[in-house]
């Protein structure tokens, strides 16, 4: 394989202290889901489906949680896991457009020895497929870093061996592997694909790289130490990435013209993920907040930011907004930064509008005490199209959900208190949510008649 030289690069470095700005009217908040989870990584479908990645128990497991807060979980599969002879730990996920998720797979034995590297595939019943890559140690957890994925118009499936000093390419319906090498000791890291289909890649320290579907790699060199991470395509056909060693957002041109935006010193931007309607969002790692970059056309682009203090902040991805006009639901994981000696929990985190022009709301008591069967109307208002979800429900009851939504227990259940909760999401992404507690005081089938 050929390498080609770049014949041209042109470096520009822009002031980045006049384009920041606070964001306005959003806040941190956590999403109502009816299961607890700890992901490290997400990534939104195109059905409004969350997938994440969590690796708090091992072997880890991989789920998605639906708009409506619904938890789907599936314990990735591991034969001897359970006794320690092997541990499994997942990187990356990428959404497929018919709804499933692909992923990095990396099995090695007690003490590290690897068993293999795979791509792995995963359908929201929860079927696992794992397709082996030739190099075994290509996946390998090192220091600076690890392997990621993207997945290509075609099909085909493009990934990063961070451990290997290669890029792979996978053919799901041939089961075929393509392996590129690089110069050794480039270690490629994160991985997008570009315009038409171009495949884009970080390379530590200091490079941005992409490869033809025919193998051939060019490069565009950054500053020593500058330690690009990760990569995404932006609406206006640029390519975009993160410095975490130089605290910059860089922006590549198709044809490798680098700019640089420089943020606050210690920021660390690590991921980052762009959306098709003109704005981008990453995650700064060390400075505990979050960015939000908007194009403007030949204007340069606006860069604000909303603090999260307390989080080490690590993943984010970004799904489709629930009506047109409707503002982004953006998801990020964090590291909370707990006390001395606390081990830090990590939370998937939503970020949402502050202010509703017309905030939803669930009309009717929220405490019933009655007799036999319980059954009331909830009459629930908002910006349409309303998304209304009932957690808790106990099995037996069913709910009837929308702008009328009806609980019904059925025909005499036990005596006891029951708790649910009803939680709503409009159409501008505001949510409420209403937690309802029935108490059934009297079974009347155990009732007997008194004779006289």
């Amino acid at each position: 394989m050929r390498r080609f030289p770049v014949a041209l690069l042109v470096l520009f470095l822009i002031s980045g202290e006049a384009l920041r700005a606070e964001i306005p009217g959003l806040v941190v908040s956590t999403p109502i889901l009816d299961a607890e989870v700890h992901p490290q990584v997400v990534v939104a479908a195109s059905n409004g489906n969350v997938w994440f990645l969590q690796q708090s128990n091992l072997p880890g497991s991989i789920g998605f949680f639906t708009p409506a807060g619904h938890v789907v979980n599936f314990p990735v599969p591991c034969n001897n896991c359970a006794n320690g002879d092997e541990t499994i730990f997942i990187w990356d996920l990428a959404a497929d457009p018919d709804g499933s998720v692909w992923f990095i797979d990396r099995h090695a034995k007690r003490g590290g020895t690897p068993i293999d590297s795979s791509i792995g595939h995963l359908t929201a019943s929860g079927q696992f497929t794992f397709f082996e890559i030739p190099t075994k140690e290509a996946t390998q957890l090192v220091p600076t870093g690890h392997s990621s994925l993207a997945l290509a118009s075609d099909g085909t499936v493009w990934f990063t061996e961070h451990a290997a000093f290669k890029i792979g390419k996978l053919t799901p319906s041939t089961r075929s592997f393509t392996e590129y090498p690089l110069e050794m000791p480039e270690q490629p890291g994160g991985i997008t694909v570009g315009p038409n289909d171009s495949i884009w890649y970080t390379v530590l320290d200091h490079e941005i790289a992409h490869i033809t579907s025919s193998g051939e790699m060019f490069e565009f060199a950054l500053r020593s130490g500058a330690n690009p991470f990760g990569i995404t395509t932006g609406s206006d056909g640029n390519l975009w990435f993160t410095e975490m060693g130089a605290d910059k957002i860089g922006r590549v041109t198709p044809s490798g013209v680098i700019t640089e935006f420089p943020l606050p010193q210690g920021a660390a931007p690590a991921r980052i993920v762009g959306t098709s309607h003109g704005t981008l969002w990453y995650t700064q790692s060390s400075g505990s907040r979050v960015g939000r970059i908007t194009l403007n056309g030949s204007s340069p682009p606006l860069f604000e930011s909303i603090a999260t203090p307390g989080q080490e902040n690590l993943d984010i991805t970004v799904s489709a907004p629930l009506s047109p006009g409707g503002s982004d639901l953006v998801y990020l994981t964090s590291s909370l930064m707990l006390p001395v000696g606390e081990t830090a929990a990590v939370y998937t985190l939503s970020l949402a509008g502050a202010q509703c022009a017309i905030a939803p709301s669930i009309a009717g008591r929220s405490d019933f005490t009655v007799e036999r069967t319980f059954h009331q109307v909830f009459s629930i208002t908002g910006r349409n199209p309303l998304n209304v979800s009932v957690q808790g429900l106990p099995a037996s009851w069913s709910a009837q959900t929308g702008a009328i939504t009806i609980i019904d227990s059925g025909v005499a259940p036990a005596v006891g208190t029951y708790s649910f909760t009803i939680a709503v999401t409009d159409g501008d992404g505001c949510s409420t949510s209403k937690i309802i507690t029935v108490r059934i005081a009297n079974d009347l089938s155990r009732r007997h008649t008194v004779k006289h």
